[in-house]
């Protein structure tokens, strides 16, 4: 599984393997032969999807630019409508 997000015009991609569910960040590196290598980096790990996707929707809402109770209720309908459409694909496909 690979499904990526966005977060603060981040890409962030949730992935998940044998054994847990990861989140995972952009990083680049110059490699041995001084090429720079753009690639996912697992920055945090989870034992179960809810914990991933409760973590994501944190992630998103605490990254909302809101200044009133009424703009934070929208950003997270927004994160959560955003989550949920995205895993509805993929588990579509």
């Amino acid at each position: 599984m690979n499904i990526e997000f966005t977060i603060k015009k981040e890409p962030i991609l949730l992935r998940a393997d044998s054994q847990n569910y990861e989140i995972c960040q952009l990083r680049s590196r110059t490699d041995f032969d001084g090429n720079v290598v753009t690639e996912w980096e697992a920055v945090k790990f989870f034992a179960s999807l809810s914990q991933a996707l409760n973590k994501l929707l944190d992630m998103k809402v605490r990254s909302s630019d809101a200044t009133t109770l009424k703009q934070l209720a929208a950003d997270i309908d927004s994160a959560r409508i955003e989550i949920s459409a995205k895993w509805n694909t993929e588990v579509k496909q």
